[in-house]
Protein backbone atom coordinates (compact mmCIF):
# COMPACT_ATOMS: atom_id res chain seq x y z
CA UNK A 1 0.00 0.00 0.00
CA UNK A 2 1.36 3.46 -1.01
CA UNK A 3 2.04 5.10 2.31
CA UNK A 4 0.70 9.43 3.36
CA UNK A 5 3.33 10.96 1.94
CA UNK A 6 3.59 9.34 -1.77
CA UNK A 7 -0.46 10.05 -2.24
CA UNK A 8 0.37 13.66 -1.13
CA UNK A 9 2.97 14.04 -3.34
CA UNK A 10 1.01 12.83 -6.24
CA UNK A 11 -1.67 15.27 -5.52
CA UNK A 12 0.93 18.84 -4.83
CA UNK A 13 4.22 19.60 -5.10
CA UNK A 14 6.83 18.56 -2.88
CA UNK A 15 6.81 21.56 -0.76
CA UNK A 16 2.88 21.04 -0.07
CA UNK A 17 2.93 17.67 0.02
CA UNK A 18 5.47 17.81 3.27
CA UNK A 19 3.80 20.20 5.24
CA UNK A 20 0.68 18.37 4.89
CA UNK A 21 1.99 14.92 5.81
CA UNK A 22 3.77 16.80 8.90
CA UNK A 23 -0.27 17.92 9.82
CA UNK A 24 -1.17 14.61 9.30
CA UNK A 25 1.46 12.98 11.18
CA UNK A 26 0.39 15.20 14.62
CA UNK A 27 -3.70 14.71 14.13
CA UNK A 28 -2.67 10.38 14.01
CA UNK A 29 -0.16 10.92 16.80
CA UNK A 30 -2.83 12.78 18.61
CA UNK A 31 -5.70 10.77 18.37
CA UNK A 32 -3.62 7.58 18.83
CA UNK A 33 -2.32 8.84 22.38
CA UNK A 34 -5.72 10.16 23.75
CA UNK A 35 -7.87 6.47 22.66
CA UNK A 36 -7.46 3.42 24.57
CA UNK A 37 -6.98 -0.21 22.55
CA UNK A 38 -10.00 -1.68 21.15
CA UNK A 39 -10.05 -5.32 20.32
CA UNK A 40 -11.73 -5.97 17.12
CA UNK A 41 -10.51 -4.89 14.32
CA UNK A 42 -12.50 -5.58 11.34
CA UNK A 43 -16.25 -5.99 10.43
CA UNK A 44 -17.90 -9.82 11.48
CA UNK A 45 -21.14 -11.40 10.92
CA UNK A 46 -22.40 -10.11 13.83
CA UNK A 47 -22.38 -6.29 12.31
CA UNK A 48 -25.61 -4.94 10.82
CA UNK A 49 -26.19 -1.08 10.32
CA UNK A 50 -29.23 1.15 10.94
CA UNK A 51 -29.57 3.68 8.42
CA UNK A 52 -31.20 7.26 10.09
CA UNK A 53 -31.30 10.79 10.15
CA UNK A 54 -30.78 12.12 13.62
CA UNK A 55 -34.23 13.30 13.40
CA UNK A 56 -36.19 10.26 11.24
CA UNK A 57 -37.74 9.62 15.17
CA UNK A 58 -38.34 12.72 18.05
CA UNK A 59 -40.32 13.88 21.21
CA UNK A 60 -40.97 17.12 22.08
CA UNK A 61 -38.33 19.42 23.80
CA UNK A 62 -36.23 17.17 23.48
CA UNK A 63 -32.69 16.65 21.41
CA UNK A 64 -33.92 14.22 18.75
CA UNK A 65 -30.33 12.31 19.10
CA UNK A 66 -31.99 11.39 22.41
CA UNK A 67 -34.93 10.01 21.03
CA UNK A 68 -33.11 8.34 18.27
CA UNK A 69 -31.03 6.28 20.82
CA UNK A 70 -34.40 5.17 22.47
CA UNK A 71 -35.83 3.87 19.20
CA UNK A 72 -31.94 1.86 18.97
CA UNK A 73 -33.12 -0.26 22.10
CA UNK A 74 -36.07 -1.49 20.17
CA UNK A 75 -32.94 -2.83 17.42
CA UNK A 76 -30.28 -3.02 19.73
CA UNK A 77 -30.76 -7.02 20.27
CA UNK A 78 -29.54 -7.33 16.21
CA UNK A 79 -28.01 -4.08 15.09
CA UNK A 80 -24.80 -2.75 16.00
CA UNK A 81 -23.81 0.28 14.16
CA UNK A 82 -25.69 3.39 13.13
CA UNK A 83 -25.29 5.52 9.95
CA UNK A 84 -26.46 9.23 10.91
CA UNK A 85 -27.29 10.71 7.94
CA UNK A 86 -25.86 14.11 8.26
CA UNK A 87 -26.64 15.74 11.37
CA UNK A 88 -25.12 19.08 10.86
CA UNK A 89 -26.67 22.74 10.29
CA UNK A 90 -27.81 22.50 6.79
CA UNK A 91 -29.34 24.54 3.78
CA UNK A 92 -30.90 21.98 1.63
CA UNK A 93 -30.76 18.71 0.00
CA UNK A 94 -32.19 16.42 3.07
CA UNK A 95 -28.68 17.56 4.79
CA UNK A 96 -26.71 17.38 2.30
CA UNK A 97 -25.85 20.66 1.87
CA UNK A 98 -23.52 21.65 4.60
CA UNK A 99 -23.27 24.80 6.20
CA UNK A 100 -20.84 23.67 9.02
CA UNK A 101 -18.74 20.73 9.43
CA UNK A 102 -18.02 21.01 13.15
CA UNK A 103 -21.73 22.10 14.28
CA UNK A 104 -24.86 19.59 15.22
CA UNK A 105 -27.62 21.06 14.32
CA UNK A 106 -29.36 22.98 17.11
CA UNK A 107 -32.59 20.74 17.19
CA UNK A 108 -30.74 17.25 17.23
CA UNK A 109 -28.56 18.26 20.22
CA UNK A 110 -24.86 18.63 21.17
CA UNK A 111 -21.52 16.24 20.16
CA UNK A 112 -22.55 15.27 23.82
CA UNK A 113 -25.15 13.76 22.62
CA UNK A 114 -23.39 11.15 20.63
CA UNK A 115 -21.61 9.84 23.76
CA UNK A 116 -24.97 8.21 24.62
CA UNK A 117 -25.45 5.39 21.71
CA UNK A 118 -24.06 1.88 22.92
CA UNK A 119 -24.04 1.52 18.81
CA UNK A 120 -20.60 1.98 16.72
CA UNK A 121 -20.99 4.81 14.76
CA UNK A 122 -20.95 6.12 11.11
CA UNK A 123 -21.08 9.82 10.64
CA UNK A 124 -21.22 11.38 6.69
CA UNK A 125 -18.17 13.26 5.29
CA UNK A 126 -19.91 15.34 2.87
CA UNK A 127 -16.27 17.06 1.97
CA UNK A 128 -17.14 17.40 -2.34
CA UNK A 129 -19.52 20.75 -1.76
CA UNK A 130 -20.59 23.32 1.08
CA UNK A 131 -23.45 24.89 1.64
CA UNK A 132 -23.86 28.41 -0.39
CA UNK A 133 -24.81 29.45 3.50
CA UNK A 134 -21.25 28.33 4.88
CA UNK A 135 -19.08 30.48 6.45
CA UNK A 136 -16.24 29.44 3.70
CA UNK A 137 -18.86 30.41 0.80
CA UNK A 138 -19.61 33.96 2.24
CA UNK A 139 -16.38 34.98 2.82
CA UNK A 140 -15.37 33.76 -0.48
CA UNK A 141 -18.67 36.09 -2.21
CA UNK A 142 -17.08 38.85 0.61
CA UNK A 143 -13.58 38.71 -1.42
CA UNK A 144 -11.81 37.57 1.85
CA UNK A 145 -8.32 36.27 0.50
CA UNK A 146 -8.36 33.13 2.58
CA UNK A 147 -11.51 31.86 1.04
CA UNK A 148 -10.28 32.81 -2.93
CA UNK A 149 -9.09 29.64 -3.65
CA UNK A 150 -11.70 27.40 -2.02
CA UNK A 151 -14.09 27.16 -4.68
CA UNK A 152 -13.40 26.69 -8.69
CA UNK A 153 -15.15 29.99 -10.51
CA UNK A 154 -14.86 31.63 -13.38
CA UNK A 155 -15.06 34.85 -14.85
CA UNK A 156 -17.86 35.66 -17.96
CA UNK A 157 -15.55 36.39 -20.64
CA UNK A 158 -14.15 32.86 -20.20
CA UNK A 159 -17.41 31.04 -20.14
CA UNK A 160 -19.02 32.51 -22.74
CA UNK A 161 -16.11 31.35 -24.98
CA UNK A 162 -16.40 28.47 -27.76
CA UNK A 163 -13.56 26.53 -26.29
CA UNK A 164 -14.38 26.72 -23.09
CA UNK A 165 -18.26 25.47 -23.53
CA UNK A 166 -16.45 22.56 -25.59
CA UNK A 167 -14.43 21.45 -22.48
CA UNK A 168 -17.08 21.75 -19.83
CA UNK A 169 -19.67 20.05 -21.86
CA UNK A 170 -17.24 16.57 -21.16
CA UNK A 171 -18.13 16.79 -17.70
CA UNK A 172 -20.37 14.18 -16.33
CA UNK A 173 -23.62 15.05 -15.04
CA UNK A 174 -25.10 13.38 -12.26
CA UNK A 175 -28.09 16.11 -12.48
CA UNK A 176 -30.41 18.42 -15.32
CA UNK A 177 -29.13 21.68 -13.50
CA UNK A 178 -25.90 23.34 -15.24
CA UNK A 179 -22.02 22.09 -13.68
CA UNK A 180 -21.82 26.02 -13.23
CA UNK A 181 -23.63 28.65 -11.20
CA UNK A 182 -23.28 32.48 -11.83
CA UNK A 183 -22.48 34.48 -8.10
CA UNK A 184 -22.20 38.49 -7.88
CA UNK A 185 -19.21 38.57 -5.43
CA UNK A 186 -18.77 42.09 -3.31
CA UNK A 187 -16.54 43.72 -5.82
CA UNK A 188 -19.96 43.79 -8.16
CA UNK A 189 -17.79 40.68 -10.31
CA UNK A 190 -19.75 38.22 -11.53
CA UNK A 191 -18.05 35.13 -11.25
CA UNK A 192 -19.27 31.05 -12.35
CA UNK A 193 -18.79 28.84 -10.12
CA UNK A 194 -18.68 24.98 -10.42
CA UNK A 195 -21.86 23.27 -8.67
CA UNK A 196 -22.35 19.65 -9.40
CA UNK A 197 -25.26 18.92 -7.55
CA UNK A 198 -27.24 22.12 -6.96
CA UNK A 199 -26.69 26.18 -6.80
CA UNK A 200 -26.80 25.51 -2.92
CA UNK A 201 -23.91 23.38 -2.85
CA UNK A 202 -20.56 24.76 -3.77
CA UNK A 203 -17.64 22.03 -4.91
CA UNK A 204 -14.93 22.30 -2.87
CA UNK A 205 -11.17 23.10 -5.09
CA UNK A 206 -8.83 19.92 -3.99
CA UNK A 207 -6.27 21.84 -6.13
CA UNK A 208 -5.50 23.96 -3.22
CA UNK A 209 -3.94 21.86 -0.10
CA UNK A 210 -5.39 24.00 1.90
CA UNK A 211 -9.16 22.52 1.22
CA UNK A 212 -7.49 19.05 1.74
CA UNK A 213 -6.04 20.15 5.55
CA UNK A 214 -9.82 21.61 5.95
CA UNK A 215 -10.68 18.62 5.04
CA UNK A 216 -8.77 15.90 6.82
CA UNK A 217 -8.86 17.95 9.94
CA UNK A 218 -12.85 17.52 9.55
CA UNK A 219 -12.06 13.95 9.53
CA UNK A 220 -10.05 13.47 12.44
CA UNK A 221 -12.66 15.93 14.53
CA UNK A 222 -15.25 13.29 13.24
CA UNK A 223 -12.67 10.35 14.84
CA UNK A 224 -12.38 12.04 18.22
CA UNK A 225 -16.15 12.58 18.52
CA UNK A 226 -17.23 9.02 18.04
CA UNK A 227 -17.19 7.64 14.26
CA UNK A 228 -15.71 4.33 13.60
CA UNK A 229 -16.94 4.24 9.74
CA UNK A 230 -16.88 7.61 7.59
CA UNK A 231 -18.93 7.37 4.60
CA UNK A 232 -17.15 9.54 1.82
CA UNK A 233 -20.43 10.90 -0.01
CA UNK A 234 -20.75 12.18 -3.68
CA UNK A 235 -16.78 10.71 -4.16
CA UNK A 236 -16.24 10.23 -7.79
CA UNK A 237 -16.57 14.12 -8.20
CA UNK A 238 -13.87 15.70 -5.66
CA UNK A 239 -11.13 16.24 -8.75
CA UNK A 240 -11.91 18.50 -11.64
CA UNK A 241 -10.20 19.11 -14.34
CA UNK A 242 -11.88 21.32 -17.44
CA UNK A 243 -12.28 18.80 -20.75
CA UNK A 244 -12.06 15.69 -18.74
CA UNK A 245 -15.25 13.71 -17.58
CA UNK A 246 -14.46 15.17 -14.06
CA UNK A 247 -15.70 11.56 -12.66
CA UNK A 248 -13.46 9.17 -11.07
CA UNK A 249 -10.81 11.15 -11.89
CA UNK A 250 -7.11 9.72 -10.94
CA UNK A 251 -6.26 12.27 -8.27
CA UNK A 252 -9.81 11.66 -6.90
CA UNK A 253 -8.84 7.96 -6.14
CA UNK A 254 -5.64 8.82 -5.09
CA UNK A 255 -7.73 11.03 -2.39
CA UNK A 256 -9.15 7.47 -0.97
CA UNK A 257 -6.17 5.50 -1.08
CA UNK A 258 -4.66 9.15 1.20
CA UNK A 259 -8.09 8.53 3.43
CA UNK A 260 -6.93 4.70 3.82
CA UNK A 261 -3.41 5.05 4.52
CA UNK A 262 -4.95 7.37 7.01
CA UNK A 263 -6.89 4.77 8.78
CA UNK A 264 -4.11 2.48 9.27
CA UNK A 265 -1.78 4.55 11.02
CA UNK A 266 -4.96 4.77 13.60
CA UNK A 267 -4.09 2.34 16.44
CA UNK A 268 -8.28 1.83 17.07
CA UNK A 269 -9.89 0.63 13.54
CA UNK A 270 -11.63 3.41 11.87
CA UNK A 271 -13.56 2.55 8.36
CA UNK A 272 -13.97 3.70 5.43
CA UNK A 273 -17.32 3.28 2.76
CA UNK A 274 -17.34 5.00 -0.37
CA UNK A 275 -21.04 6.65 -2.08
CA UNK A 276 -20.52 6.21 -6.09
CA UNK A 277 -24.13 5.44 -7.18
CA UNK A 278 -22.82 4.38 -10.80
CA UNK A 279 -22.63 1.80 -12.78
CA UNK A 280 -21.46 -1.51 -11.22
CA UNK A 281 -18.19 -1.70 -12.94
CA UNK A 282 -17.58 2.09 -11.62
CA UNK A 283 -18.67 1.69 -8.25
CA UNK A 284 -16.43 -1.36 -7.32
CA UNK A 285 -12.91 0.67 -8.74
CA UNK A 286 -13.11 2.19 -4.84
CA UNK A 287 -11.72 -0.88 -3.62
CA UNK A 288 -8.62 -0.27 -5.68
CA UNK A 289 -6.15 -3.22 -4.86
CA UNK A 290 -7.46 -2.95 -1.09
CA UNK A 291 -5.76 -0.28 -0.67
CA UNK A 292 -8.83 2.45 -0.99
CA UNK A 293 -12.40 2.00 0.78
CA UNK A 294 -13.00 -0.54 2.80
CA UNK A 295 -16.47 -0.90 1.90
CA UNK A 296 -18.67 0.19 -1.12
CA UNK A 297 -22.05 0.69 -1.47
CA UNK A 298 -24.22 -2.05 -3.49
CA UNK A 299 -26.18 0.16 -5.25
CA UNK A 300 -26.79 -2.47 -8.01
CA UNK A 301 -28.42 -5.07 -5.30
CA UNK A 302 -31.74 -3.19 -4.96
CA UNK A 303 -33.02 -2.15 -8.24
CA UNK A 304 -31.90 -6.18 -9.53
CA UNK A 305 -33.87 -7.15 -6.40
CA UNK A 306 -36.99 -5.27 -7.57
CA UNK A 307 -36.82 -6.22 -11.04
CA UNK A 308 -36.40 -10.02 -9.84
CA UNK A 309 -39.55 -9.52 -8.12
CA UNK A 310 -41.00 -7.60 -10.94
CA UNK A 311 -39.93 -10.40 -13.71
CA UNK A 312 -40.35 -13.16 -10.73
CA UNK A 313 -36.67 -14.08 -12.66
CA UNK A 314 -33.82 -14.55 -10.77
CA UNK A 315 -31.17 -14.71 -13.73
CA UNK A 316 -30.18 -11.00 -14.45
CA UNK A 317 -29.55 -11.03 -10.35
CA UNK A 318 -27.43 -14.26 -10.75
CA UNK A 319 -25.18 -13.45 -13.76
CA UNK A 320 -24.81 -9.81 -11.78
CA UNK A 321 -23.65 -12.26 -8.91
CA UNK A 322 -21.24 -14.48 -10.70
CA UNK A 323 -19.06 -11.86 -12.45
CA UNK A 324 -18.18 -10.79 -8.86
CA UNK A 325 -14.75 -11.52 -7.88
CA UNK A 326 -13.78 -9.17 -4.59
CA UNK A 327 -11.61 -11.69 -2.35
CA UNK A 328 -8.81 -9.63 -0.44
CA UNK A 329 -10.15 -6.25 -2.33
CA UNK A 330 -12.88 -5.28 0.33
CA UNK A 331 -16.84 -6.04 1.17
CA UNK A 332 -20.17 -4.58 0.11
CA UNK A 333 -22.09 -2.14 2.18
CA UNK A 334 -25.49 -4.08 1.07
CA UNK A 335 -28.79 -1.81 1.13
CA UNK A 336 -32.17 -2.20 -0.61
CA UNK A 337 -33.51 1.35 0.66
CA UNK A 338 -31.72 4.83 1.65
CA UNK A 339 -32.45 8.12 2.05
CA UNK A 340 -32.36 9.27 -1.38
CA UNK A 341 -34.40 6.15 -3.74
CA UNK A 342 -33.38 3.41 -6.04
CA UNK A 343 -30.30 4.19 -8.20
CA UNK A 344 -31.20 3.23 -11.80
CA UNK A 345 -27.47 4.17 -13.04
CA UNK A 346 -26.14 0.88 -11.39
CA UNK A 347 -28.31 -0.86 -13.53
CA UNK A 348 -26.54 0.03 -16.77
CA UNK A 349 -24.83 -2.95 -18.33
CA UNK A 350 -26.96 -5.17 -16.52
CA UNK A 351 -30.47 -4.72 -17.54
CA UNK A 352 -31.56 -3.41 -20.96
CA UNK A 353 -33.42 0.37 -21.32
CA UNK A 354 -36.62 -2.05 -22.10
CA UNK A 355 -36.45 -3.74 -18.39
CA UNK A 356 -35.52 -0.34 -16.70
CA UNK A 357 -38.65 1.17 -18.51
CA UNK A 358 -40.80 -1.35 -17.01
CA UNK A 359 -39.14 -1.10 -12.84
CA UNK A 360 -39.84 2.76 -14.10
CA UNK A 361 -44.20 1.97 -14.94
CA UNK A 362 -44.11 0.25 -11.20
CA UNK A 363 -42.84 2.66 -9.54
CA UNK A 364 -45.36 5.08 -11.04
CA UNK A 365 -47.94 2.60 -10.69
CA UNK A 366 -47.13 2.09 -7.29
CA UNK A 367 -47.25 5.65 -6.38
CA UNK A 368 -43.84 6.23 -6.82
CA UNK A 369 -41.93 9.36 -8.59
CA UNK A 370 -38.77 9.58 -10.81
CA UNK A 371 -35.66 11.91 -10.89
CA UNK A 372 -34.31 12.69 -14.23
CA UNK A 373 -30.82 13.32 -15.69
CA UNK A 374 -29.25 14.96 -18.75
CA UNK A 375 -26.96 12.12 -20.58
CA UNK A 376 -23.66 13.24 -22.79
CA UNK A 377 -25.88 13.79 -26.04
CA UNK A 378 -28.40 15.81 -24.39
CA UNK A 379 -31.20 12.55 -23.63
CA UNK A 380 -33.34 13.21 -20.49
CA UNK A 381 -32.66 9.44 -18.76
CA UNK A 382 -34.34 8.14 -15.60
CA UNK A 383 -31.43 7.80 -13.09
CA UNK A 384 -33.96 7.48 -9.65
CA UNK A 385 -37.01 6.13 -8.02
CA UNK A 386 -38.14 7.79 -5.92
CA UNK A 387 -40.50 5.54 -3.54
CA UNK A 388 -40.34 3.87 -0.26
CA UNK A 389 -39.22 -0.03 -0.06
CA UNK A 390 -42.24 -1.03 1.24
CA UNK A 391 -44.18 0.80 -1.58
CA UNK A 392 -42.44 -0.66 -4.16
CA UNK A 393 -41.63 -4.53 -3.04
CA UNK A 394 -45.65 -4.65 -1.55
CA UNK A 395 -48.10 -5.37 -4.33
CA UNK A 396 -51.21 -5.88 -4.32
CA UNK A 397 -51.57 -8.56 -6.38
CA UNK A 398 -50.71 -10.83 -3.95
CA UNK A 399 -51.77 -11.99 -0.42
CA UNK A 400 -50.47 -10.19 2.58
CA UNK A 401 -48.82 -13.40 3.79
CA UNK A 402 -46.87 -13.35 0.51
CA UNK A 403 -46.16 -9.86 0.59
CA UNK A 404 -44.82 -10.18 3.93
CA UNK A 405 -42.42 -12.76 2.48
CA UNK A 406 -41.60 -10.54 -0.50
CA UNK A 407 -40.35 -7.92 1.89
CA UNK A 408 -38.84 -10.64 4.45
CA UNK A 409 -37.17 -11.80 1.31
CA UNK A 410 -35.91 -8.46 0.10
CA UNK A 411 -34.26 -8.16 3.50
CA UNK A 412 -32.35 -10.96 4.05
CA UNK A 413 -30.80 -11.08 0.71
CA UNK A 414 -29.06 -8.40 2.14
CA UNK A 415 -28.29 -10.30 5.58
CA UNK A 416 -26.91 -13.32 2.92
CA UNK A 417 -24.63 -11.26 0.33
CA UNK A 418 -20.85 -10.72 1.48
CA UNK A 419 -20.33 -7.96 2.81
CA UNK A 420 -22.30 -6.01 6.01
CA UNK A 421 -26.36 -5.38 5.78
CA UNK A 422 -28.15 -1.89 6.16
CA UNK A 423 -31.73 -1.38 6.66
CA UNK A 424 -32.80 2.03 6.65
CA UNK A 425 -35.58 2.95 9.21
CA UNK A 426 -38.28 3.34 6.96
CA UNK A 427 -37.58 -0.24 5.93
CA UNK A 428 -37.95 -1.73 8.96
CA UNK A 429 -41.02 0.58 10.20
CA UNK A 430 -42.45 -0.79 6.91
CA UNK A 431 -43.36 3.08 5.48
CA UNK A 432 -45.23 3.64 2.32
CA UNK A 433 -44.59 6.95 0.54
CA UNK A 434 -45.30 10.48 2.04
CA UNK A 435 -47.18 11.77 -0.53
CA UNK A 436 -47.90 14.79 1.81
CA UNK A 437 -44.62 15.28 3.14
CA UNK A 438 -43.09 15.52 -0.50
CA UNK A 439 -46.45 17.30 -1.51
CA UNK A 440 -46.15 19.85 1.07
CA UNK A 441 -41.96 20.12 0.24
CA UNK A 442 -41.97 19.54 -3.59
CA UNK A 443 -38.67 17.34 -3.17
CA UNK A 444 -39.28 14.13 -4.40
CA UNK A 445 -36.69 12.24 -2.02
CA UNK A 446 -39.02 13.37 0.64
CA UNK A 447 -41.50 10.75 -0.23
CA UNK A 448 -38.84 8.22 2.09
CA UNK A 449 -38.16 10.93 4.49
CA UNK A 450 -41.35 10.78 7.17
CA UNK A 451 -40.21 12.56 10.77
CA UNK A 452 -42.54 9.62 13.31
CA UNK A 453 -43.00 10.96 16.96
CA UNK A 454 -41.04 8.11 18.56
CA UNK A 455 -44.51 6.85 20.39
CA UNK A 456 -45.76 6.20 16.70
CA UNK A 457 -42.73 4.44 15.50
CA UNK A 458 -43.24 2.06 18.80
CA UNK A 459 -46.75 1.94 18.31
CA UNK A 460 -46.25 0.89 14.77
CA UNK A 461 -43.81 -2.06 15.88
CA UNK A 462 -46.21 -2.87 18.46
CA UNK A 463 -49.61 -2.91 17.10
CA UNK A 464 -49.35 -2.37 13.12
CA UNK A 465 -50.06 -6.01 11.64
CA UNK A 466 -47.34 -5.23 8.49
CA UNK A 467 -44.79 -3.83 10.83
CA UNK A 468 -45.28 -5.99 13.78
CA UNK A 469 -44.94 -8.97 11.15
CA UNK A 470 -41.69 -7.85 9.15
CA UNK A 471 -39.86 -6.59 12.33
CA UNK A 472 -39.86 -9.35 14.49
CA UNK A 473 -39.63 -12.05 11.64
CA UNK A 474 -36.66 -10.39 10.33
CA UNK A 475 -35.31 -9.64 14.17
CA UNK A 476 -35.18 -13.51 14.53
CA UNK A 477 -33.00 -14.18 11.37
CA UNK A 478 -30.93 -11.39 12.05
CA UNK A 479 -30.07 -13.12 15.49
CA UNK A 480 -29.81 -15.80 13.72
CA UNK A 481 -27.01 -14.39 11.47
CA UNK A 482 -24.72 -13.42 14.06
CA UNK A 483 -24.23 -16.95 15.33
CA UNK A 484 -23.19 -17.99 11.83
CA UNK A 485 -19.60 -17.79 10.78
CA UNK A 486 -21.25 -18.52 6.87
CA UNK A 487 -22.16 -14.94 7.04
CA UNK A 488 -18.84 -13.25 7.99
CA UNK A 489 -17.82 -10.15 4.76
CA UNK A 490 -15.39 -12.43 3.83
CA UNK A 491 -16.54 -15.63 3.79
CA UNK A 492 -16.67 -17.23 0.12
CA UNK A 493 -19.58 -16.98 -2.17
CA UNK A 494 -20.62 -19.86 -4.80
CA UNK A 495 -23.40 -19.84 -6.70
CA UNK A 496 -25.63 -22.19 -8.01
CA UNK A 497 -28.00 -22.53 -11.09
CA UNK A 498 -30.63 -24.49 -9.30
CA UNK A 499 -33.84 -23.04 -11.72
CA UNK A 500 -34.57 -19.48 -13.26
CA UNK A 501 -36.75 -18.28 -10.48
CA UNK A 502 -34.73 -19.05 -7.84
CA UNK A 503 -31.09 -17.01 -6.27
CA UNK A 504 -29.28 -19.49 -5.17
CA UNK A 505 -25.69 -19.31 -3.48
CA UNK A 506 -23.49 -20.70 -1.02
CA UNK A 507 -20.92 -18.90 1.56
CA UNK A 508 -18.27 -21.11 3.49
CA UNK A 509 -15.99 -19.64 6.27
CA UNK A 510 -14.23 -21.68 8.58
CA UNK A 511 -15.68 -24.85 7.97
CA UNK A 512 -19.25 -23.79 8.05
CA UNK A 513 -21.48 -23.45 4.94
CA UNK A 514 -25.00 -22.13 4.52
CA UNK A 515 -27.51 -22.33 1.14
CA UNK A 516 -28.91 -19.18 0.72
CA UNK A 517 -32.43 -20.04 -1.44
CA UNK A 518 -34.98 -16.76 -2.38
CA UNK A 519 -37.93 -17.39 -4.32
CA UNK A 520 -38.56 -14.20 -6.02
CA UNK A 521 -41.24 -16.41 -7.68
CA UNK A 522 -45.60 -17.12 -6.81
CA UNK A 523 -44.97 -20.26 -7.38
CA UNK A 524 -44.37 -23.19 -5.08
CA UNK A 525 -40.73 -24.73 -6.18
CA UNK A 526 -39.45 -28.36 -5.37
CA UNK A 527 -35.46 -28.56 -5.09
CA UNK A 528 -32.78 -30.88 -4.95
CA UNK A 529 -30.05 -29.86 -2.16
CA UNK A 530 -27.74 -32.00 0.49
CA UNK A 531 -28.74 -32.57 3.76
CA UNK A 532 -28.40 -29.73 6.39
CA UNK A 533 -30.75 -27.58 8.90
CA UNK A 534 -33.13 -24.77 7.75
CA UNK A 535 -32.26 -22.08 10.11
CA UNK A 536 -35.08 -19.74 9.59
CA UNK A 537 -37.60 -22.70 10.61
CA UNK A 538 -35.01 -24.76 12.89
CA UNK A 539 -36.28 -27.50 10.49
CA UNK A 540 -34.00 -30.35 9.37
CA UNK A 541 -33.46 -30.89 5.60
CA UNK A 542 -32.71 -34.53 3.86
CA UNK A 543 -32.57 -34.26 0.11
CA UNK A 544 -35.24 -31.63 -0.54
CA UNK A 545 -37.21 -29.06 -0.16
CA UNK A 546 -40.32 -27.20 -1.34
CA UNK A 547 -40.04 -23.34 -1.38
CA UNK A 548 -43.35 -21.66 -1.11
CA UNK A 549 -44.38 -18.08 -2.97
CA UNK A 550 -41.25 -15.48 -2.39
CA UNK A 551 -39.53 -16.98 0.65
CA UNK A 552 -35.91 -17.23 2.00
CA UNK A 553 -34.49 -20.59 3.22
CA UNK A 554 -31.07 -20.84 4.52
CA UNK A 555 -29.46 -24.13 4.88
CA UNK A 556 -26.70 -24.98 6.79
CA UNK A 557 -25.36 -27.86 5.46
CA UNK A 558 -23.79 -31.25 7.19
Amino acid sequence: MKNIFESLEFLYPTEDAIALHAFIEKKINELNAQEKSETKKKFDQEDIFLISYADSVYEENKPSLKSLQAFSYKTSDFINNIHLLPFYPSSSDGGFSVVDYKKVASHCGQWDELQGFKENLMFDAVFNHISAKSQWFQGWLNNEEKYENYFIHFDETTVHSQEFEEKISRVTRPRTTPVLTPFERKDGQTRYVWTTFSNDQIDLNFHNPQVLKEVIDTLFFYFENGAKTIRIDAIPYYWKELGKSCAHHPKTMEIVKLFRAITNKISNPRFLITESNVPHEENIRYWGKGDMAHMVYNFSLPPLVVSSFLFQDAQKISQWSQSIHMEGLGSFFNINATHDGIGLRPLEGLLSDQEINELVKDANKKGGVINYRTSRNGESRPYELNITWTSIIYDKLYSEEQNINRLITSHLILASFPGVPAYYIHSLLTNFNDNEKRAKTQINRDINRTIFKLSQAFSKIENDPLTKSVFSRLEKALITRKSQKAFHPEAKKSDLNLDRRVWAFTRSYQGETILALFNFSKDSIKLKVSPGLELLSNKRVKDEITLDSFVTCWIKLD
